[in-house]
């Protein structure tokens, strides 16, 4: 039980303050023996759930950061759980909006984007980005591939998918030279795609064959 000053005397706390090492009047406490926290001038076990974490530093409960309605942890480190109206939860913390690269706000939590995403918004499969050093780093139509689709070829410097240019149908990369396969009705041959076959060519589907010698 402790002791306050009142006048010239040393008077004890009251018995409703029993854990109190230290106290202003018979009815507040102002510090807590071992074991116990401070909380509006009394002594706990514990600390009120959620909007207050124990500070076993100081013995005392701690209110929740700014903008943090629910928390837990300890001095060295207290964790949010739930925050204010227009604030997200983001590893722990209340913030205007996520900070977290590769996080999208999903309900007032932070959560990681899919794998296949850099970063993304909205939804976690909504890619805005793409990691290049993944397995998947060509950015088209808000996901991530392997490798572009057909009509497009990877454009290495951007890591983005880009339309081939017409006659081709694919091909390696921006030059008319690249093609790999025609629009109907272009014939493919050596990268290009033509209307017809050069001589000592015929046409063969879509694609010029060398006649055998010693047919021209």
């Amino acid at each position: 039980m402790g002791f306050y000053s009142f006048g010239s005397q040393c008077l004890t706390c009251d018995n409703t303050t029993l854990y109190c090492q230290t106290c202003n009047n018979s009815m507040q406490c102002l510090t807590c023996v071992s074991g116990y926290f401070l909380y509006n001038n009394q002594c706990y076990t514990s600390c009120p759930n959620l909007i207050s974490y124990a500070n076993t530093l100081t013995r005392t409960c701690n209110s929740c950061p700014t903008n943090c309605t629910q928390c837990t942890g300890d001095y060295t480190l207290v964790t949010c759980t739930k925050c204010v109206t227009g604030y997200v939860l983001d590893n722990g913390a209340c913030s205007s909006n996520c900070i977290t690269s590769g996080y999208v706000n999903l309900n007032g939590v932070c959560v990681g984007c899919s794998t296949m995403c850099g970063t993304c918004s909205i939804t976690q499969t909504n890619c805005t980005s793409c990691d290049i050093s993944s397995l998947n780093p060509y950015f088209y139509n808000n996901r991530c591939l392997s490798s572009c689709p057909s009509t497009f070829y990877n454009e290495n410097s951007t890591f983005s998918c880009l339309k081939c240019l017409s006659p081709c149908e694919t091909c390696l990369n921006s030059s008319i030279h690249s093609c790999q396969s025609c629009l109907s009705p272009f014939i493919y041959y050596n990268f290009d795609c033509l209307s017809n076959c050069p001589a000592g060519y015929y046409q063969s589907g879509y694609n010029c064959v060398q006649c055998v010698s010693p047919c021209q």
